[in-house]
């Protein structure tokens, strides 16, 4: 059920992002200076909704609190979330360490401090720089597939659906294959929760 519901997900967004990349190809020539950047602007905001909700499906605590307001440690993990979507290996290393330092918890939430200060911190730094880098190539590619008036909406919009699920569909796979994502493990902490609370006398 969880690996259905996550597919659905990733279709929806790829949906969008596809559609919107295509839009921004029609004009092509001289009008991709300003469509390159809005799309590629697009393009990040739907993997991080992508992998959000693929977060949450698999276990993993909320990534913002009722303010919406993105604290430094969840700028970090979503860097992280990110990375393993763009294929960087440190990154998936990252993202496995976070989440079994969250399954030990009793309480779910983000390792603030290995993720600001701690040993996850300096993965963060290093997968942040690599981002950079493929970023760049993104941008790149997307400029060329919208230099040709309105055929470069059928390039734009195929090179985004082609970089886009496979991206999310590798995050859905990793998030997965986690111990926070394992039954077993939920069940545990639901145990450990009732233990906690029997020693309270409550």
């Amino acid at each position: 059920m969880i690996k259905e519901a996550a597919n659905v997900s990733i279709s929806y967004e790829a949906t969008k992002v596809t559609g919107l990349s295509a839009l921004a190809g029609i004009p092509g020539g001289l009008a991709m200076v300003g469509t390159v950047p809005a799309d590629m602007a697009q393009y990040v905001g739907h993997m991080l909704r992508i992998a959000q909700k693929l977060a949450y499906l698999h276990s993993w605590p909320d990534l913002f609190d009722d303010d919406e307001v993105l604290d430094e440690a969840t700028e970090s993990i979503l860097t992280l979330f990110v990375g393993v979507m763009l294929g960087v290996q440190i990154a998936q290393g990252g993202v496995t360490k976070t989440a079994s330092l969250i399954a030990a918890q009793v309480a779910k939430q983000l390792p603030q401090k290995a993720l600001t200060k701690g040993l996850i911190y300096p993965i963060v730094k290093r997968v942040s720089a690599m981002l950079g880098v493929q970023m760049t190539k993104k941008i790149f590619a997307s400029g060329l597939a919208k230099a040709i008036p309105v055929a470069g909406a059928v390039l734009s919009g195929g090179l985004t659906l082609s970089t886009f699920l496979p991206m999310a569909r590798k995050l859905r796979k990793h998030l997965a294959g986690l111990e926070l994502a394992s039954p077993v493990a939920v069940d545990s902490e639901a145990g450990n929760v009732t233990e906690q609370l029997d020693d309270e006398g409550h």
